[in-house]
């Protein structure tokens, strides 16, 4: 059996195009894998979830999505171009020679008994070669080429049974097969799979956000002014049909079909009795023909079943599915080809070789439906690829004395790049007994790596034979498949922190990925034009009967800014101490005189460190000898770049002194004014438990007795696969006092927030016995909530929370109301200000009509400004609300909130909750990797990037 291939389009670098692919790999022999049974997904050895680590400024700006877009490039990536083999028995070889003759035929009402094979014998295991990686063998430099993908062994599924299929009155067939088939118990069901409906993590149907019941209803909000009106255009093209109907179709093959191309190829055989069609290779088919449901008989025993389901009108869910299989194959027309969820073309990549980087420019496309309709959203994306391959850089870090699991801490959750086939995978471990030597068991016999990657891969030189091999398990048909990679062929995507730190490297990044407002709106509505105008595209969108529109115009309202009021003489007299190494006194003297002028602070004590200035553990030995003196905080000068000694500071004082300290580097203190000092005294009168600065007059009508909560997820750098959880929830009435809980998830991946009731009901109690009484109104701000996870968010979080809510006894109040909103910061809408010269909108635009959800309660805001760039708007979406409270206060409140982060003395992209969740998160998962003493809890500590 042949390879999957992605139909139509071109690999970047001037790659070869799909037909050409096919013909080289017709003439060459093909080496596909077995399959190797393993375990259910959830008990994955590496357990690594899909998705993108992502850096974000507070201020928000115009940065990119780069690494968001291999989100599902793992899946994409083997199902994309690597060998599809499941069973060596499956399909025949050279299955796209065969020929069919179709033969209509009509079916009757019968019950369908599906039986399961059994188990197929696994395959051996891969021989191990010897020889030790890093000990000589000097790593390749490749130049870039593109080719086919890499051997996979794919995991075994659940054990197999035997189950009886109740089929709809109109249809009829028996099935007895041994791969995985697409079958339609049911119009419903078939709706569903045509909606998005796709597998969980091992509970059942996943349901997507759109198809998400029970969620709360759209509350009017308040008629803009002539003052308040700001007229907008989105990044959104309304699609809409002019008369032509389309029909859904359930798709069954009999026996199955594995192979994609092969399930188009059939379909395309009997086009003349199905009329024009759009297949999404797994079991949906859209016709402009009114069927009924038909089995068409082709060569051999071979059958295909079309089931009608219905007919999509202009609102149905289904139309996305639809749109969405058009477009991609639009995209691939146009020469893109598709990485994750975004694509990329050969013609728009800009290197950076100062830095040993390429900038990937593309463009991202999904379609959605809002209150004007079915739209296509599109927008500019870019991805930053590494040029130095993997096995360079685990040299490197070997030269360095790095250790296996350093290596691994590195690599693992990462995304990379295999540039031969264009698809992206998440690093799930790295194979250290594994070598491009060791073998595996293909169609046509045991072969090794190497001879695999020679035989469909002669562009490609391996020259490394002790190298280790990366390892990426995905999950096909609800079972995991382990695919291994030569680290060689293989490029780091994304940005790493040592990239982001580097003020260099960013800046000569933002000159590619920084687009400007009216540049930015120019490039898209230039690549919708050359859609529309292209010869097949055009034809296609003439046969189908549908128009693209133009970008849809909006109207925005601009909310009132909120009055702060600093307040920075809260600490006036207070002791405190400065400890630094022998080369920085001098700056601690400096830095701290300035300090004392702002704040009238006393003056402080500084000794030096005790030992070894770059010895982390003489830092934390300092700190200990010194507790008990009445300092109020420790202000530690560290030296540039060592973050084992900023680590060494934090984990110490947070889990074992519970004392607060203040990090600096001294380089950055030592060329600095005034405003640094500011923001490290906004930081320690935080951190103390005050508020330096505070919302005067607050002009938003909320209830007195208001708790807001924020939550958000981030990866735990220390713990494979192990997220942790912020969760900050205010005390007090002028939000600036929090009660703070880090959670460990303790399952790799988890999707939803475990512990979160005991979290919420600890919040509720710290409330309690500051104002003797109960919130009135508990309000979320849930962030990290992906696409797809809105219905566990609905049934896990929502109750976890009501269930915190009922174990505080009734004789202290009635139970809070409950508001529950997730917060999306990293959305791919954009506005653009029509009167202001199509630039940003000024911060406070909110957006909540027309281009918003027609059925749910939501809206975007701008609420920070975007010095550079295009401004990022924020997507929230009320989920939950037992409240009386209108849109309008709800809308302006939520923007004043994002005044209220510390650590920034202007807006921020999310409310202050959320952002101090993300970082509380960060920190945890980054540096501390363990629960923060109990009696820190109410300071900020842990939710302020602390290192100047």
């Amino acid at each position: 059996m042949g390879p999957k291939h992605n139909r139509g389009g071109k690999s970047p670098q001037g790659g070869q195009s799909h037909q050409q692919q096919q013909q080289q790999q017709q003439q060459q022999q093909q080496a596909p894998p077995p399959v190797q049974q393993q375990a259910p997904p959830q008990q994955s050895a590496w357990g690594k979830p899909p998705g993108f680590d992502q850096q974000s400024s507070p201020a928000g700006g115009g940065g990119q999505r780069g690494g968001r877009g291999g989100g599902r490039g793992g899946r994409g990536g083997q199902r994309g171009g690597a060998p599809a083999v499941r069973e060596q028995h499956q399909q025949p070889e050279h299955e796209e020679e065969v020929k069919w003759t179709p033969t209509p035929t009509t079916t009757t009402t019968t019950t369908t008994t599906t039986t399961t094979p059994s188990t197929p014998t696994p395959s051996p295991q891969p021989v191990a070669a010897t020889g030790g990686w890093g000990q000589g063998g000097a790593a390749a430099v490749i130049k870039s080429a593109w080719g086919q993908p890499p051997p996979i062994q794919a995991a075994v599924s659940a054990p197999p049974t035997t189950t009886s299929v109740q089929q709809p009155a109109s249809t009829s067939t028996t099935t007895t097969t041994t791969t995985t088939t697409t079958s339609s118990s049911s119009s419903s069901s078939s709706s569903s799979a045509a909606a998005g409906g796709r597998q969980g993590r091992s509970r059942g149907v996943r349901i997507e956000d759109i198809d998400v019941q029970g969620l709360a209803i759209k509350k009017s909000g308040v008629e803009p002014s002539a003052q308040q009106a700001i007229q907008l255009i989105v990044n959104q093209f309304p699609l809409t049909f002019k008369s032509q109907k389309l029909f859904q179709y359930a798709v069954d093959f009999t026996p199955a079909v594995d192979n994609r191309t092969t399930k188009y190829d059939m379909l395309q055989s009997i086009v003349d009795q199905i009329g024009l069609f759009q297949y999404d290779g797994v079991g949906v088919l859209y016709s402009t023909k009114n069927n009924p449901t038909q089995s068409y008989k082709l060569a051999g025993s071979q059958t295909i079943q079309i089931q009608y389901v219905k007919e999509i009108t202009k609102n149905d869910p289904a139309s996305i599915h639809f749109y969405n299989i058009l477009f991609k194959r639009f995209m691939r027309e146009m020469g893109f080809s598709i990485i994750g969820r975004q694509y990329f073309s050969s013609q728009k990549i800009h290197s950076i070789p100062q830095h040993n980087l390429e900038i990937w420019s593309g463009f991202f496309t999904s379609i959605n439906s809002i209150q004007v309709g079915t739209s296509l959203l599109a927008d500019v994306a870019h991805k930053v690829v590494r040029t130095q391959p993997i096995n360079q850089l685990i040299q490197d870090k070997l030269a360095n004395r790095a250790t296996n699991a350093d290596i691994e801490n590195l690599l693992i959750g990462s995304i990379v790049i295999t540039k031969y086939n264009n698809k992206t995978y998440r690093v799930s471990g790295i194979a250290w007994n594994k070598t491009p030597k060791d073998k595996f068991e293909s169609s046509s016999g045991p072969i090794s790596f190497i001879d695999y990657y020679k035989n469909n891969y002669p562009k490609h030189k391996v020259t490394n034979m002790n190298q280790p091999l990366l390892v990426s398990d995905v999950k096909h048909k609800g079972a995991v498949e382990r695919i291994y990679l030569i680290p060689e062929l293989t490029f780091l995507t994304g940005m790493s922190d040592e990239i982001t730190s580097n003020r260099h490297i960013m800046m000569d990044l933002s000159k590619h990925t920084n687009t400007e407002p009216r540049s930015r709106m120019e490039e898209l509505t230039n690549f919708i034009s050359t859609m529309r105008t292209h010869p097949k595209i055009k034809d296609t969108i003439e046969k189908w009967g549908f128009n693209l529109g133009e970008p849809l115009k909006v109207d925005g309202l601009k909310l009132q800014d909120p009055a702060i009021v600093q307040s920075l003489n809260q600490l006036k007299g207070q002791r405190w101490l400065v400890i630094s190494g022998d080369r920085d006194l001098d700056v601690a003297r400096e830095f701290s005189d300035k300090l004392c002028k702002l704040s009238s602070l006393a003056k402080p004590d500084i000794i030096q460190v005790e030992g070894k200035v770059f010895d982390a553990k003489a830092w934390s030995e300092t700190i200990k000898k010194n507790l008990g003196k009445g300092y109020i905080f420790f202000f530690c000068l560290i030296p540039f770049g060592k973050a084992d000694v900023y680590a060494a500071i934090k984990k110490s004082t947070l889990t074992q002194f519970k004392a607060i300290t203040q990090c600096a580097y001294a380089k950055t203190l030592g060329i600095t004014g005034m405003a640094v000092a500011k923001k490290i005294l906004h930081q320690l009168i935080a951190k103390l438990g005050r508020s330096p600065w505070s919302i005067s007059n607050p002009v938003y009508k909320m209830p007195k007795h208001t708790m807001i909560v924020g939550i958000d997820v981030g990866h735990n750098s220390d713990q494979r696969g192990k997220s942790v959880v912020g969760f900050c929830a205010s005390i007090d009435s002028e939000y600036s006092l929090y009660h703070t809980t880090a959670i460990v998830q303790s399952t790799p991946g988890k999707e939803i927030v475990e512990s979160l009731r005991p979290s919420m009901k600890g919040a509720l109690q710290a409330y309690l016995k500051k104002n003797q009484r109960l919130p009135d109104v508990v309000i979320v701000y849930r962030d990290g909530v992906g696409d797809g996870m809105l219905d566990l968010v609905k049934k896990y979080e929502i109750s976890a929370i009501k269930e915190a809510f009922n174990d505080i006894p009734s004789i202290h109040g009635l139970h809070p109301k409950l508001i529950y909103t997730v917060v999306k910061k990293n959305t791919n809408s954009r506005f653009f200000d029509i009167r202001n010269n199509y630039g940003n909108p000024v911060a406070g635009t909110l957006v909540e009509k027309g281009c918003t959800h027609a059925n749910w309660y939501d809206f975007y805001l701008v609420s920070q400004k975007a010095p550079k760039g295009c401004v990022n708007p924020t997507h929230y979406h009320v989920i939950h609300d037992e409240s009386d409270i209108p849109a309008s206060t709800f809308h302006l409140f939520t923007y004043h909130m994002c005044y209220m982060y510390y650590n920034f003395d202007q807006s921020v992209r999310v409310p202050a909750p959320c952002q101090y969740a993300h970082k509380l998160a960060f920190l945890i998962g980054r540096t501390v990797h363990a629960q923060v003493a109990e009696e820190l809890s109410l300071n900020f500590e842990y939710k302020i990037n602390l290192c100047y």
